[in-house]
């Protein structure tokens, strides 16, 4: 029993053992039972995940990686950001009651 349950776990799709063969087509009658969005996810997602698994994983490392080389390029700002214009009245209230009133 934990033999062929090792067996449906191992299986790509492609295996022809009768056992696993067996299990897989109780597995799918077992889904026609479920709704439309339940049996997509139980069958055909699966099975293209399982196809696609290792680009799907170096596809998301080499995305990681883009996102770390460039959070690594950014630098704090050089300056103190102005984002009130010089006119404008918290700008001017403000140099009034700093200490060094120029």
């Amino acid at each position: 029993d934990d033999e062929e349950s090792g067996a449906i776990k191992a299986n790509d799709g492609n295996s022809s053992n009768p056992q696993v063969l067996d299990a897989i087509e109780s597995q799918r009658a077992e889904a026609d039972g479920l709704r439309g969005m339940e049996r997509f996810f139980n069958t055909r997602y699966i099975d293209i995940m399982q196809k696609i698994k290792y680009p799907v994983i170096v596809l998301f490392i080499a995305l990681a990686g883009l996102g770390i080389f460039f959070a690594m390029q950014l630098e704090p700002p050089a300056d103190a950001e102005d984002f009130l214009p010089p006119h404008h009245m918290a700008t001017k209230v403000s140099s009034l009651t700093s200490p060094n009133n120029d």
